[in-house]
């Protein structure tokens, strides 16, 4: 489902009221809350970690449902030693 278009006048008057505003106020628009939220929760280790285990329990779930290929017969072996000598 796509979402409306935003209207560009509404954008504009969004943007000039913030302004307006950080000009009154003299500090910036965003608060310290707002700031220690975001480096708390989506700082680059955050997100690496996030990632790291995503990765770790995709591995988990493959190493427990693969099968383990056994090795190879010893007959099987001496034949492709020969088949390797012969050619």
């Amino acid at each position: 489902m796509s979402q409306p278009v935003p209207n560009p006048l509404a954008i504009v008057k969004a943007l000039e009221g913030l302004w307006e505003r950080r000009q009154k106020e003299g500090k910036p628009l965003r608060s310290e809350g707002a700031i220690k939220v975001v480096r708390e929760n989506f700082s680059w280790d955050k997100v690496a970690q996030r990632w790291f285990g995503v990765i770790d329990g995709c591995m988990e779930d493959r190493e427990k449902y693969c099968m383990d290929i056994p090795p190879p017969d010893e007959e099987l072996d001496k034949r492709a030693i020969t088949l390797v000598e012969v050619f």
